[in-house]
C-alpha cells in the first residue's frame, strides 16, 4: 500500500513538472507607446516568474519574433502543446475597431504609422483566441491591453502596485493547474480607448494587482473574480483621470 501511494505521488509530480506554460508576449516597441508597453511587458514577465515558482509549470517563451503580424503568426504557428499545457497570449500596444465592425473585440495594430489600420496588418484578438483554442491545450488565456476604437493611447501617471506571497502556491495552482478552458480579455469596450502610463497601462496594472491579490488571499481564487475585480479597478483608475475604460471578457472555465 505504501509503495502504491509513493507511485501515485511520483506520477502526480511528473505530470505537473511535464506541463508547459507557452508564453507569447507582444509589446509595442515602435510607436509612441513603446515606453508604456515596455513597462507592461516587464510587469507581466515578473508575474509569470511568480506563476512558474508556485505551479512548477515549465515556461516556454516565444520572444524572438518581431512586433509585427508576421512575427505573431510565426510564433502562433510554432506552438505545439499537449492536452495538459497552458497557453498565455498577451498583447500591449495600439488597437482599434473598424467603423462597420461587428466583432466585439478589437484589432491589434501591428506595423507603424498608417499601416496600423491596414487589414492585412491587423489580426483580431478574438480570432487569435480561437486559433489558440485549436491548439487543444488545457487552458488558454488571451489578453489584449489595447484601444477598442480608432484612437491612440495617452500617457498619465498612475501609482505602481506590489503584492505579497501568502497562499500563493495554493491559488496559482488553482488558477493555472486546476483550471481547464478558455479566457479572453480585452482592456476596453467597443468605442473606448485604453489608457497608457509611463509605468504601464492601467488595465495591465489592475490585472496584475488582482491576480496577485487573488493569489495572496486565503479564499480560493477564481478567474471569474479576478476578471470582475480587474474591470472595477480599471474603471476606477480611469475615473481618476476623468475618463471611462471598461474591460470586456469571456470566461469558460472548469476547475
Amino acid at each position: 500500500m505504501k509503495n502504491i501511494i509513493v507511485l501515485i505521488l511520483l506520477l502526480f509530480n511528473l505530470s505537473v513538472y511535464g506541463q508547459t506554460l507557452h508564453v507569447l508576449v507582444f509589446a509595442d516597441n515602435i510607436s509612441n507607446l513603446k515606453e508604456s508597453s515596455s513597462a507592461d511587458k516587464a510587469n507581466l514577465v515578473a508575474e509569470i516568474k511568480r506563476i512558474v515558482k508556485y505551479t512548477n509549470l515549465k515556461p516556454k517563451f516565444y520572444d524572438k519574433d518581431h512586433f509585427s503580424k508576421e512575427g505573431c503568426n510565426s510564433a502562433l504557428s510554432r506552438i505545439n502543446c499537449s492536452s495538459e499545457d497552458v497557453i498565455l497570449f498577451y498583447y500591449t500596444g495600439h488597437g482599434f475597431r473598424y467603423e462597420d465592425q461587428k466583432l466585439k473585440y478589437p484589432f491589434l495594430a501591428f506595423g507603424n504609422s498608417g499601416s496600423y489600420f491596414l487589414k492585412d496588418k491587423t489580426p483580431n484578438l478574438e480570432e487569435i483566441n480561437d486559433l489558440l483554442i485549436g491548439k487543444k491545450g488545457r487552458l488558454v488565456i488571451t489578453i489584449g491591453d489595447l484601444c477598442n476604437s480608432i484612437t491612440k493611447g495617452i500617457k498619465e501617471p498612475i501609482r505602481s502596485i506590489s503584492g505579497i506571497d501568502e497562499n500563493a502556491a495554493k491559488n496559482y495552482r488553482n488558477l493555472f493547474l486546476n483550471a481547464k478552458g478558455n479566457i479572453l480579455i480585452a482592456s476596453s469596450s467597443p468605442t473606448q480607448i485604453s489608457i497608457a502610463t509611463e509605468m504601464g497601462s492601467i488595465f495591465t496594472l489592475a490585472f496584475i494587482y488582482n491576480l496577485r491579490s487573488g493569489a495572496n488571499n486565503k479564499k480560493i481564487a477564481t478567474w471569474e473574480e479576478i476578471a470582475t475585480k480587474t474591470e472595477w479597478l480599471t474603471n476606477d483608475f480611469a475615473q481618476v483621470l476623468k475618463m471611462n475604460q471598461n474591460p470586456i471578457y469571456k470566461i469558460d472555465i472548469q476547475y
